[in-house]
């Protein structure tokens, strides 16, 4: 919270930049200094940050898409907002298989819910798969062992 001196000094500079017309009433003053004190971010720069944002190893497809989601809070994408996820979501997934699989869907039919829909089922039958193939290899290595 600022009190005092600094609340004064903001607001001053704010009515010598010309940004300041009435400074009377609170709620005008509040969103002055919250303009001020957290600038709006630039959708360039967010937007980068987006474009840039890839699955790492190890992160869910739920994980992935909500830090997509939240980085493209800033975007100013609009309307355009589902295709930039389901092509971030196709693009970055990092996983070959799986996009293989976004990719073989034709492109007119396949929304941000379905692509993340195919991924999240993938992703769940590869795990599934793993937890098969490790449960298989153990109950083998307990048929052919000897016991002395």
């Amino acid at each position: 919270m600022i009190r005092g001196g600094r609340f004064y000094l903001v607001l001053s500079a704010q009515r010598r930049k010309g940004y300041l017309e009435v400074w009377s009433h609170r709620t005008n003053q509040t969103d002055l200094l919250k303009k001020h004190f957290n600038p709006k971010l630039s959708p360039i720069v967010q937007r980068c940050k987006f474009y840039s944002c890839e699955r790492t190893d190890g992160q869910s497809v739920a994980s992935y898409v909500a830090e997509l989601r939240k980085l493209s809070e800033y975007c100013e994408f609009g309307e355009n907002l589902q295709d930039m996820l389901r092509e971030r979501l196709v693009v970055g997934i990092n996983n070959e298989n799986i996009q293989k699989r976004l990719l073989s869907v034709e492109y007119s039919k396949i929304t941000f819910n379905k692509a993340l829909e195919i991924a999240t089922l993938l992703e769940q039958a590869n795990t599934s798969a793993k937890v098969l193939q490790q449960n298989s290899v153990e109950t083998a290595s307990d048929v052919n062992r000897v016991e002395t």
